[in-house]
């Protein structure tokens, strides 16, 4: 690993930087513990999932759950936007995205397009494939989705979890949604306000932790 990227590494840990290089979390070692798959059966009351079927690692599901019940106090519930994305459906969705970019901006070289793509998804491999990342939000107890700031997918200087420019309704709903994960046992990835994982090599990185325990799940 060379010096730049300990060096940023050396900035996150003081706090003068939020995000890891990419180079530093895909070098973290995997020990995979066999936590099996499992799909997310929850109260509607307390989860939004608008009907999809979600699957994740048992042990991250069951936090999720606690996070579900503190945000609950609150008058909100979670919603759920993604958990598990298979290593081909995460391809698939590179690919399509990377049309999209060549036809949007013909004139842009390789290089241009694929830090639009990158910005846009990660790549194959990432905590999606591992069964241990979530992406989700707040709506209040009718199912009304609660304002973040920019919308699910929305890459734009808001994105950022700890953006400064944010008004009190969104610092207030983020406050709400961070602190019930993080005190569920996630890590929130400070590009995206919605990206929580546990287990994964994100979450070993930002827990300061030499390894994590939830491998590529290929099914």
């Amino acid at each position: 690993m060379n010096i730049r990227v300990l060096y940023n590494v050396f900035l996150v840990r003081l706090g003068i930087r939020h995000i890891l290089p990419s180079d530093y979390i895909n070098e973290i070692r995997v020990t995979e513990n066999n936590d099996p798959m499992v799909q997310l059966l929850a109260d509607d009351s307390l989860v939004r999932t608008d009907g999809k079927v979600f699957w994740g690692r048992k042990g991250m599901i069951e936090r999720l759950l606690k996070a579900t019940k503190e945000v609950s106090q609150k008058g909100c519930r979670l919603w759920i936007y993604q958990m598990y994305r298979s290593p081909q459906t995460q391809a698939n969705r590179r690919n399509e995205l990377y049309e999209q970019l060549k036809q949007k901006y013909p004139d842009y070289d390789e290089t241009k397009i694929h830090r639009l793509l990158n910005i846009g998804i990660a790549g194959v491999g990432g905590g999606h494939q591992t069964g241990g990342a979530v992406d989700l939000g707040l709506c209040d107890n009718e199912g009304r989705e609660l304002d973040m700031g920019t919308q699910y997918l929305e890459h734009n200087p808001k994105t950022k979890t700890r953006c400064k420019t944010l008004n009190e309704e969104n610092r207030r709903n983020r406050r709400i949604l961070i602190d019930a994960m993080q005190r569920a046992g996630f890590v929130n990835y400070p590009a995206e306000w919605w990206h929580f994982s546990y287990g994964d090599k994100m979450w070993a990185a930002y827990s300061n932790k030499k390894s994590a325990f939830y491998d590529i799940v290929k099914c």
